[in-house]
């Protein structure tokens, strides 16, 4: 009986896990941070895409293109030609300006509801950015919060020079948890 060996799978390589950005305080122009119940959010996956997907007439939907698509451009590897740093410094921005926006909504908060919701969020060659659910909390109020803040904070977070120009993807996870703040 001849035997076949097969040769080992190729090794992957490390993915680092970006640290819990903690978002439980509000500021407001004229006082200090004050400690709330809000929502965590943290990048956990970010990838580049073609400028192409994000183009709605090629698309046939929304930017980005359809959960499956989605879905897999979120696990695949980066492209070359986005900045890791440039990439580091837009998630730091959008944790800046989103963490303005946050809210627990009060029917979660006296529900006790709590949970993860992962927003995918694609921004195209031109820096115009577009949050879609990827995976939901389970409670739709709790989804539609997490989303808003993240478009909210989208439109005022800052693209860095490195990315100029180029579409890139990420999936932020935005936890509602009663302990935070």
């Amino acid at each position: 009986m001849l035997t076949k060996s097969l040769p080992a799978p190729a090794a992957r390589p490390p993915v680092e896990k970006a640290p819990l950005l903690p978002l439980g305080q509000v500021l407001s122009e004229n006082s200090e941070p004050v400690p709330s119940k809000q929502a965590t959010i943290v990048a956990e996956s970010v990838t580049a895409m073609s400028t192409t997907s994000l183009n709605v007439a090629n698309s046939g939907g929304t930017p980005g293109g359809t959960d499956s698509q989605r879905e897999q451009k979120a696990t695949s590897s980066p492209v070359e030609g986005v900045s890791a740093d440039g990439l580091r410094r837009y998630r730091l921005s959008l944790a800046t300006q989103a963490r303005r926006f946050k809210r627990y909504p009060a029917q979660a908060l006296a529900a006790g509801w709590v949970g993860t919701v992962e927003i995918f969020l694609a921004v195209d060659s031109m820096g115009k950015a577009a949050a879609t659910l990827n995976k939901s909390s389970g409670h739709e109020v709790l989804d539609r919060a997490a989303q808003a803040m993240i478009e909210a904070g989208a439109e005022r977070a800052l693209v860095p020079d490195a990315l100029q120009g180029k579409a890139f993807s990420l999936v932020l996870p935005v936890v509602f948890d009663l302990n935070d703040g």
